[in-house]
């Protein structure tokens, strides 16, 4: 399950990918799941490796390996209204995994890959805004 404060439905506009990292990094940061570096880290990343965390159409899973600036295991869901370039690719949905080591997380990691690969859920997805709304369906697919 992921709890109502790692969900967010973000009617803000962004112009830069960058900008939704460092966005959907301050919540973690506020919650004491990440340390401050860890939006730096991430944009360090993606600039070195490329847009490695774009695993589906419109769909990031934005991530890092596990490391001391990684406080808790989580997993939140962002919903951009505005759709954002992360390089040539449109994205609408911004998960951030986070993991203290390499094996805790297999279940969140599991139960995103069910909701988020089933395209019967991804077509639901469009018309959440809510935390209730979004609760409801992952349920049903994970």
């Amino acid at each position: 399950m992921i709890s109502k404060e790692l969900f967010e439905y973000i009617t803000s506009k962004y112009d830069k990918w960058e900008d939704v990292v460092n966005y959907v990094s301050e919540k973690l940061i506020k919650l004491n799941i990440v340390s401050v570096e860890y939006p730096k880290i991430v944009i360090k990343e993606t600039n070195r490796l490329g847009f490695y965390y774009i695993i589906a159409p419109f769909v990031a899973l934005v991530h890092i390996s596990p490391g001391p600036i990684i406080k808790q295991t989580s997993l939140s869901i962002n919903i951009l209204e505005n759709l954002v370039n992360f390089g040539d690719k449109p994205v609408k949905y911004v998960a951030v995994l986070t993991a203290v080591d390499g094996k805790n997380h297999m279940e969140l990691l599991q139960e995103f890959a069910n909701a988020f690969g089933n395209p019967d859920f991804l077509k639901a997805l469009d018309n959440v805004k809510t935390y209730n709304e979004f609760n409801s369906l992952y349920e049903r697919y994970k």
